[in-house]
């Protein structure tokens, strides 16, 4: 194992996880705001959106948010829950990460033993997938709840399933993980 690349990658994880976070409470915040102060928030979208083709996204999820000079305020709602909900999963991925790595070095409490092949891990490497697959599930229930609030000829979403397909590799990988338990298992029973 190339411990300098497992050092880098828990400290990524760590920021990324954090970073996450930051973001999602961001976009809580703005959230807050769309009902506290709506000319606030229409004015930093109109700012934005005016750089974006009057689109915004995150996480792969877009919104027209204004069609013909009119502010489509629905759609930016629909931005802020897609953004807040894609970005705690990603929290969610990096903190897994994060915890799979220290836990094949045996430093959670939940660790047994120095190896990857635990049942933790291998429900940490599932959860990854299950994050991964959620996002564009989630996008598309908003999408389609607020499609028709905006009105289906005016406002434009799109969801980046690309997640879906990542997310079903990371749960097979995940199936490697619980046959490599099983295999230590039955290794540690016979000596």
């Amino acid at each position: 194992m190339n411990r300098k690349l497992t050092k880098a990658t828990e400290i990524l994880s760590l920021v990324f996880e954090f970073f996450f976070l930051a973001v999602a409470a961001a976009y809580f915040i703005a959230t807050i705001l769309h009902f506290a102060k709506p000319a606030t928030v229409q004015n930093w979208v109109t700012a934005m959106a005016s750089e974006t083709n009057n689109e915004l996204k995150s996480a792969g999820f877009c919104v027209q948010v204004i069609r013909n000079g009119e502010y489509l305020r629905p759609g930016v709602l629909a931005i802020l829950i897609s953004g807040i909900l894609a970005n705690l999963c990603y929290t969610m991925i990096f903190r897994n990460v994060n915890l799979i790595l220290r836990t094949m070095k045996g430093k959670t409490w939940f660790a047994k033993g120095e190896t990857p092949f635990q049942k933790d891990i291998t429900r940490m490497v599932r959860e990854i997938g299950i994050f991964l697959i959620l996002i564009p599930v989630v996008q598309t229930i908003i999408s389609a709840i607020f499609r028709p609030v905006i009105g289906m000829e005016i406002a434009e979403m799109s969801v980046d399933m690309s997640k879906i397909i990542t997310g079903i590799v990371v749960l097979a990988l995940s199936e490697i993980f619980a046959y490599g338990e099983n295999l230590e298992k039955d290794v540690e029973g016979l000596v």
